[in-house]
Formats: structure tokens, sequence, C-alpha cells
């Protein structure tokens, strides 16, 4: 109960991403939109002070190098625009039980991570992530130069739309001096990617 005193609805923090993703993909010579889902749901202060930047990161992340380029998608038969979807869930729980706070979710629907990028990237940068999931919040793990795809964003790349701001290291860090974590998942489809979904959640107490 403590946690929500001083809470702000989720949709402060994303609603705002729904005209400037747009903006941001054409620029890059794609069409997006952005659905936001669970916008009255309190965010504790704690992560509301910075979660209008991890959501920003984060969109701008997907739309640099999850989203296709139109003509690709029109090649592959997918819709266009390309769907961005920013979710809050406030988890269920006991009434005795104490209140951790929300799950916030972006999911797009794009082509999901470039695998041969990452295990290169580890590779150059002497480290050995668990997965290629943990090599994209690597520190010091960059794609720059590396991409499979040359319509692709680069990880952790100033120069590209993704790298105003947090990179996905950064982010991680970030949410983890407040006891909340992020992490990466390829969505799938009949076992075909279907898109990326990054996760934040509390930590486990």
């Amino acid at each position: 109960v403590v946690e929500l005193l001083g809470s702000r609805p989720f949709g402060e923090s994303a609603l705002s991403l729904v005209d400037s993703a747009p903006r941001w993909a054409a620029r890059e010579n794609k069409r997006v939109s952005v659905e936001v889902e669970g916008r009255d749901v309190p965010i504790p202060p704690r992560l509301a002070r910075v979660l209008s930047g991890v959501l920003t990161h984060l969109v701008r992340n997907a739309v640099a190098h999850g989203v296709e380029v139109i003509d690709e998608r029109e090649r592959q038969g997918k819709p266009i625009p390309a769907r961005i979807r920013l979710v809050a869930e406030q988890e269920q729980r006991a009434p005795s039980a104490r209140q951790t706070g929300p799950t916030i979710r972006v999911i797009d629907d794009g082509r999901g991570l470039d695998h041969a990028a990452l295990e290169q990237a580890a590779k150059d940068a002497q480290q050995s992530p668990e997965s290629i999931e943990e090599a994209a919040f690597a520190p010091g793990i960059t794609t720059k130069g590396n991409t499979s795809d040359a319509s692709r964003g680069s990880l952790h790349d100033a120069t590209d739309l993704a790298g105003f701001g947090m990179g996905l290291s950064a982010v991680r860090t970030e949410l983890r001096k407040i006891g909340y974590d992020a992490r990466i998942l390829e969505r799938r489809d009949d076992g075909v990617v279907s898109g990326i979904e990054v996760i934040v959640s509390p930590t486990a107490r």
C-alpha cells in the first residue's frame, strides 16, 4: 500500500510514444503503430521516475532494428504498419502478500534478434553471455559493423536511431538500482520468429 502512494498511471509514461514512434519510423522508411494497454495501471514512484526514458529507448530500439522496412514487410506478407504494444499489468497477489509492482512489456512484430551479429559482437568483446538474449544487454557488446542485414540498426550504436539515450545495458543497470530488471524474449508463431518482447518486472524478493 505504501508503494502506491504517489504512483502515476502508466499512460503518463507511455502515451507520448503513440505519436513519436511513427515519426521516428518514417525517417527509417518504416511504418509503425503503437498501442498502449493498461494505461491506468499505477506505477510506483521509483519506477515512474525512470519509466519514460526506459520506454523511449525500448521503442526506439524496436523501430531501429526490430521492425522491417516497408518493402521487406510487403515481400513477407506482413501487415503494415508494424505493431508495437506497450503493456502494463498489475500482478494479482493475495491480500497478505507484499505488493512488488507492475510488469511492463514492450512487444513488436518485427524480425527478432540478429543472432549472427550478436554472436560476432560477443566474440569481438571476448565475452561469453549465457544466451543471445543476454548478449543484447551485455555491457561492452555492440553490433555496429556486424549487422547481418544493412537495413538493421545496430545495438548500442550512437549513430543510429536506437543510440539516442540509454543503451540496453544502461536500461538494465538503471532498473536494477530500483529493484526491477529487464529481459528479452523472441516471440514465435509456429516455430517462426514473429517479434521481440522486452519484459520489465520487479526482481524476486
